[in-house]
């Protein structure tokens, strides 16, 4: 079981007391109790948990929501569970604007506070990890006006000219960059790139043809080197 580090916003000592003592019995860890927005703040960059369990009302002029959207801010945002007595329709509206992760409404048992956390840190994990993998799915260049996110799974191949690099797109589109292309063959995945000559690297997977001496990618011909054909032609005679 995960060791999560909980940040506990709740104005009510007793409740936040209660809610500690059931964390630490769990194994996870309470780095902090705070009752007001400006404590919430200290704590929150002081200790870095990995989840707020954050009352809807706090003893200070900003209240909890106000610290949901502060928390939604920062550049790494950790889930957040709300903690009420109550909601009425317009606070209910005003708290799913921040997209929480869950909601508590007191008093609850210590089963349904476990729970609540537990499906709250695998959602914020199994989203986490879909971001890390879209990330790897996009190559990332500069065309020297604006920075560009290329679907890897698009691009045909990459031709460098002089300085320049030109990416080929399946859409006939195309992308000139000034990385290096011994740089871009770094970002892209070994599995499905390979560079054919000095001057080109092809993806595997767009492929149409080939024979011994020639490769083809829609109707381009892309020289290979004599060095690399042996290599080549076996990883696609293997797909």
């Amino acid at each position: 079981m995960d060791a999560y580090r909980i940040l506990i916003v709740e104005d009510e000592l007793l409740i936040a007391d209660m809610i500690d003592r059931y964390i630490t019995r769990r194994g996870w860890e309470v780095v902090g109790i705070a009752t007001t927005y400006e404590e919430a703040e200290f704590l929150y960059h002081q200790a870095e948990p990995d989840l707020v369990l954050l009352d809807v009302r706090l003893s200070s002029s900003r209240n909890g929501i106000d610290f949901a959207y502060f928390l939604q801010e920062q550049q790494v945002p950790v889930p957040f569970i709300f903690l009420t007595s109550q909601f009425d329709s317009r606070t209910l509206d005003l708290a799913k604007e921040t997209y929480p992760a869950g909601y508590l409404s007191k008093p609850f048992q210590k089963g349904s506070l476990y729970g609540t956390i537990e499906v709250a840190m695998h959602r914020y994990d199994t989203d986490r990890e879909k971001e890390e993998a879209e990330k790897e799915s996009l190559l990332k260049v500069f065309d020297g006006k604006k920075h560009l996110h290329i679907p890897i799974q698009d691009i045909l191949y990459l031709k460098s000219d002089h300085v320049y690099v030109e990416i080929l797109l399946n859409d006939n589109s195309s992308i000139n960059t000034r990385i290096p292309l011994a740089q871009l063959m770094e970002k892209l995945p070994v599995g499905c790139f390979v560079q054919t000559h000095r001057s080109y690297i092809i993806n595997l997977c767009q492929v149409t043809q080939w024979d011994n001496v020639n490769i083809y990618i829609q109707s381009q011909r892309i020289p290979v080197s004599r060095s690399r054909r042996k290599l080549i032609l076996s990883r696609l005679n293997a797909k």
